[in-house]
């Protein structure tokens, strides 16, 4: 699910994105989700909208220009979790809010994930060799303590 947290001179409103057919048109006219004022906004201005496993903006040809941290995009332009996007004075703070499903997702896909995985697996193979090796060398101090107790 995504969050579109909308910041101009009214205050801040939210708008949700909960499926990948929700589609976020963001401009002056109307029929949008998303209408803002300001003169440097067109009727419709741009688009935010799922993509498979991500959100994407998409200039819709725009006057001024839509922005990304402050980056001016041209075309389509992915989304992370906490990116602005400007149109004229107005902010536009994208949210993710990520299911156990799709953090689950993430996670597995994450290279770090798996790298952290493996040290993990290779310090607790490491740490059950050390605790075998040391209490083997435990016992054979023991038994050759009492050998020796026995030779005197």
């Amino acid at each position: 699910m995504a969050e579109l947290e909308v910041v101009d001179k009214q205050g801040k409103k939210s708008y949700g994105l909960a499926t990948e057919s929700d589609i976020a048109i963001i401009g002056r006219d109307r029929t949008c989700l998303v209408q803002i004022q300001d003169e440097l906004s067109s009727r419709k201005h741009c688009r935010i909208l799922k993509a498979g496993n991500t959100f994407v903006v998409e200039d819709l040809q725009s006057r001024n220009g839509t922005y990304v941290n402050e980056i001016q995009i041209t075309g389509k332009r992915n989304l992370r979790d906490g990116d602005v996007v400007r149109i004229g004075q107005v902010r536009i703070v994208f949210r993710e809010r990520l299911t156990a499903g799709g953090a689950m997702s993430w996670m597995v896909s994450s290279p770090l994930f798996w790298w952290c995985l493996m040290i993990g697996l290779a310090v607790g193979i490491l740490g059950g060799i050390g605790y075998l090796v040391h209490k083997t060398l435990s016992e054979l101090t023991k038994i050759r303590h009492e050998e020796s107790v026995e030779d005197h």
